[in-house]
């Protein structure tokens, strides 16, 4: 069992943050709004319809947003949370998504995929993806990361592990890529 949550503990687990809530008898998609913990840009995106419209995205993706979770955790809740910040000196504004499943009642590093898109102040544009299952994008020491789930690290939780391990992203002008020297 493997969910998501920006900013976790090495080896800790907590409530998920999904951050785009439904409410009311119509779940529709709805625009996140820009969430705390240094975000530094004012563009948004409603990233429900951005996933759904994106052909990169796995239908196994579409298929966990195609409505809100109806119970447990995250209930009346998309099963992802989204936040925002500018890349550190190119002043690029990026929307971090990360995807989980409503299955599950705690938050450990993974999920089903993670996505950063560049704001345009027209569109978002995909500029990285990490879908491997065990992995999630995250804002760590002022810059995007890759963060993966160690679990040959062990850990006193079964659905926890043991230790995570974070590879920095890199700009290049025009996408994000995993830094040569691995993670940390």
């Amino acid at each position: 069992m493997l969910c998501a949550a920006a900013g976790m503990a090495a080896a800790g687990c907590g409530v998920v943050d999904t951050g785009v809530r439904v409410s009311g008898a119509a779940p529709t998609p709805s625009a996140s709004a820009p969430q705390d913990g240094g975000a530094t840009t004012t563009r948004t995106l409603d990233a429900v319809a951005v996933l759904r419209g994106d052909p990169g995205v796995s239908e196994t993706v579409k298929d966990a947003i195609a409505r809100p979770c109806t119970e447990g955790y995250g209930a009346g809740w998309y099963p992802m949370y989204v936040r925002y910040h500018e890349l550190p000196s190119a002043g690029v504004p990026v929307a971090l998504v990360n995807v989980q499943g409503c299955d599950g009642e705690v938050a450990c590093t993974g999920g089903l995929a993670g996505y950063v898109y560049r704001l345009w102040e027209d569109r978002a544009e995909r500029v990285y993806t990490t879908a491997d299952g065990a992995s999630e994008v995250a804002w760590h020491d002022g810059g995007p990361v890759v963060e993966r789930a160690d679990w040959a690290a062990g850990s006193d939780s079964e659905v926890c592990p043991g230790a995570v391990t974070r590879t920095e992203l890199e700009w290049d002008g025009a996408r994000l890529s995993e830094t040569a020297g691995g993670g940390n």
